[in-house]
């Protein structure tokens, strides 16, 4: 064979062998599939393959239900208002002058006096006699000092007149049985001239107190809907700037209530003021005018011995003079040494009663002269004008008052003012010394209302009664039964709801319609009352027609009932039932509050969950109802009479 054949012949049996190789590779790889199939055949339907077939299945329904559950968050995002965006309000606090502070202080003085009056009124009543009581009220607490000046000025000018009397006395012993040395109208000018040296004494210490300064007086849909929401719930914030400030309130303010507060007692008794008072002119006043007389006395005794001196001329007799002469003239020099002895002791009683009567009529800088100040406590000691059975110590009084401006972006933008003031005390009984009654008392007072309307008095001193307000109560009652109808019977229709809420939205709009229109002189708010009954009523006669009509067939009955209720609660906080504010405005508020959050909360569940027909629901409007109709109960007792005569 030719090379060229044996090449030929080489390839063809090359060829036959890798024919050959790939049909075994084929036939190896068909009996592999084929065990391939068998083995897979036999996992398959043995008990561990299908324990793992059916866990993986269960691992992908529960990532099915997750990205379903994701999807529809995402989806709901749209409708889930971001509560961060919502801006909240904002409270100031600072010191500044607050709108009538001084006169609401003064007013919650006059509630702090009520309470002194009553606290002391015991003791008072313990000493029931047949005659008034007789009071004495004042700030004064040291009465020890002024007490002891009286008895210091008492003691020293018994202690001169009686010693000038004495004087006096013996001046005219001595005189009685001689003859005048001057005719009787030289003595008349003696004595007028006595009496010129006092008033001109009296005078130089007039002006001494004239010259004496005067302490200075005291000073007194989806995306939309999401985004929307925050801005609506941001509405409702406020704003809040609080003003505080110290009330500067005299004593005078306070005492002139203390006393209109005890005069009221059902009780015989007379007050006197320590400061507002005339003083007796007899008592001290009367010791002092006996000693100006004394010292009138002493003038003319003492001029008159000087006459008898100088009327009787001494010459010393020689040694040779008869005894006769001799006892004459030592009879004579008897005579004058005792007159200028009796001299002598009636200048110097006078100078004491001169410098007695100066000083205690010098009045000091600061407070009265001894002998006011003796005056003033005689009668505390007794003494012929009449003791007096009590002391009432009443110190100055401390007050202070704050004020709130709500600063409202949807409503009426409001104001409250309030004072608080304490009055310290102390009842002494003068005779012992013993405090009969002592404690502090406190009062307060307010004001509230709208900006730009008329404010109210608050709080218990406010002068109003409390009454209750009828058509308030009937509509919380009303709604009471209503919804003790939804929780003692389960399983009511959502129709018998509509119709239970629009029977209560129909009567409540009606009533308070007519309350705004019987009543507008007792109510604050008598327009926001007739729009809050008026709207009501219409949204009462929408629940009973809206859900027959045709266009409002495809709209879930429940989502109707949810925005109702949110209307009605709206309408409450709007017209806070005609409640002239205090406690009974916020059970209205509270009252309105519970309503707009049930409705949101039932329009929210119809949107989201597409039903609101579980069983819980009619239950839990139910509850609902209930504490919104007995805030209203509650609201109603509350009620301040705006139109009522004030009490006293």
């Amino acid at each position: 064979m030719t090379p060229e054949e044996e090449e030929e012949a080489a390839l063809k049996r090359q060829a036959l062998i890798d024919d050959a190789a790939a049909k075994e590779l084929t036939l190896a790889t068909a009996r592999l599939t084929n065990a391939k199939a068998l083995q897979d055949e036999i996992d398959r339907k043995s008990p561990l393959a299908i324990q793992s077939r059916d866990a993986t299945a269960a691992k992908d329904i529960a990532l099915a239900k997750k990205a379903t559950a994701e999807a529809n968050r995402e989806a709901a995002t749209g409708w889930v208002p971001d509560l961060s965006a919502v801006t909240g309000g904002t409270t100031k606090f600072g010191e500044a002058p607050v709108m009538y502070g001084p006169s609401l202080s003064a007013s919650a003085i006059t509630s702090a006096a009520r309470d002194l009056a009553a606290a002391v009124e015991p003791a008072l009543a313990a000493r029931s006699q047949d005659r008034p009581l007789r009071i004495l009220v004042t700030d004064q607490a040291q009465l020890v000092d002024s007490g002891g000046s009286y008895l210091d000025t008492v003691a020293q000018a018994e202690t001169l007149l009686n010693a000038a009397n004495s004087e006096i006395a013996k001046s005219a012993e001595a005189r009685r049985d001689q003859p005048s040395p001057l005719p009787e109208g030289e003595i008349e000018l003696i004595r007028i001239r006595g009496v010129e040296h006092l008033a001109n004494i009296m005078a130089g210490v007039a002006a001494t107190a004239a010259e004496t300064p005067a302490s200075a007086p005291a000073e007194i849909a989806e995306n939309t809907l999401a985004s929307i929401i925050p801005e609506i719930a941001s509405l409702f914030s406020v704003d809040r700037t609080l003003s505080y400030a110290t009330q500067d309130i005299d004593v005078i303010t306070a005492h002139a209530a203390v006393v209109d507060a005890v005069l009221a007692l059902d009780l015989t008794l007379t007050v006197t003021h320590d400061a507002f008072r005339t003083l007796p002119r007899s008592g001290i006043y009367g010791t002092v005018r006996e000693l100006q007389i004394a010292l009138v006395g002493l003038r003319t005794a003492t001029l008159a011995e000087d006459a008898l001196v100088s009327s009787i001329t001494l010459v010393q007799p020689p040694d040779a003079a008869p005894d006769e002469v001799k006892r004459k003239f030592a009879a004579d020099k008897k005579r004058v040494d005792d007159a200028k002895n009796r001299q002598a002791a009636q200048a110097a009683r006078a100078a004491a009663i001169e410098a007695f009567v100066v000083s205690v009529a010098a009045k000091p800088e600061v407070g009265h002269s001894r002998l006011t100040l003796a005056a003033m406590r005689e009668q505390l000691h007794g003494g012929e004008n009449g003791a007096f059975d009590f002391v009432l110590l009443v110190p100055k009084p401390t007050a202070g008052a704050h004020q709130i401006l709500s600063d409202r972006k949807i409503g009426w933008d409001r104001l409250s003012v309030g004072a608080a003031a304490s009055l310290s005390y102390m009842l002494m009984d003068p005779r012992t010394g013993e405090i009969a009654s002592s404690g502090v008392s406190g009062g307060r007072s307010g004001l509230a209302g709208r900006v730009g309307g008329q404010l109210a008095l608050q709080g218990e001193d406010d002068g109003y009664p409390r009454g209750t307000s009828w058509f308030t109560l009937g509509r919380g009652l009303l709604l009471v039964a209503l919804s003790s109808l939804l929780v003692g019977t389960p399983g009511l229709s959502v129709d018998t709801i509509t119709i239970a809420l629009a029977a209560f939205a129909l009567l409540g709009g009606l009533a308070l319609v007519v309350q705004s229109v019987v009543m507008g002189n007792t109510v604050i708010n008598a327009r926001s009352l007739a729009a809050q009954g008026l709207l009501g009523f219409l949204v009462g006669l929408a629940l009973v027609v809206l859900p027959r009509t045709p266009a409002f067939s495809a709209v879930e009955p429940w989502f109707v009932v949810g925005v109702a209720i949110l209307l009605l609660g709206v309408l409450e906080l709007i017209g806070k039932s005609g409640l002239a504010g205090g406690r009974a405005e916020g059970f209205a508020w509270l009252a309105g509050v519970v309503s707009v959050i049930a409705g949101g909360a039932l329009m929210a569940s119809v949107l989201f969950f597409r039903e609101a027909s579980t069983p819980f629901v009619p239950t839990t409007l139910g509850l609902v109802g209930l504490l919104v109709g007995l805030a209203l109960t509650v609201a109603s007792s509350q009620a301040r009479q705006i139109g009522a005569p004030a009490r006293r």
